[in-house]
């Protein structure tokens, strides 16, 4: 405990969530545990909709955190592999990059220190956003660096460079 700096333990046991919540797993995604019996509420997949979706739009984005213990990106990866398009010549794994900016002092002064670890008063240099495989019909997964599945709570600098860039159909990272 000392090295912990922690005084004494809590009067009662650690909680995930709030007690008075009523957390019930209805995602197949966040619902096998291998603990858990029975089966969830909703249980599909977004695959066929992407595959009807592809080629359709002008593009396809799915995303996930890289140190996400619940929703491991692996299993996302799988997923858009499973669509069956191919990776794009040159559009295998490849980093991508983002540039912070400064922050506001006022800004600094509201914002709580889980808010994002790229805030900061002045420049930073280039970032590692995470990785980026690129497919045919325009699909992309991305993985976003050192983000649980929730990435614009864990990372949202990151999270606004790799929407933003999508918004305006700008690559993430250049084919090699």
């Amino acid at each position: 405990m000392a090295a912990l700096n922690v005084q004494s333990y809590p009067l009662r046991p650690w909680s995930l969530f709030a007690d008075h919540l009523d957390y019930t797993k209805q995602y197949w995604a966040c619902y096998f545990d291998g603990e858990t019996p029975g089966e969830p509420h909703y249980n599909y997949s977004m695959v066929p909709i992407y595959q009807k979706l592809a080629g359709n739009v002008r593009n396809i984005v799915v995303y996930n955190g890289d140190t996400d213990p619940s929703v491991q990106m692996r299993g996302t990866e799988a997923a858009v592999n499973s669509m069956g398009f191919g990776v794009v010549g040159g559009g295998d794994w490849r980093p991508w990059f983002f540039q912070p900016e400064e922050t506001s002092a006022r800004l600094l002064e509201e914002k709580l220190p889980y808010f994002g670890t790229f805030l900061t008063y002045r420049p930073l240099n280039a970032q590692l956003g995470g990785y980026v495989k690129n497919f045919h019909k325009n699909v992309s997964f991305v993985t976003v660096h050192d983000s649980g599945h929730m990435v614009p709570q864990y990372k949202p600098v990151a999270a606004f460079h790799m929407f933003l860039r999508g918004l305006l159909n700008q690559p993430l990272s250049p084919l090699i």
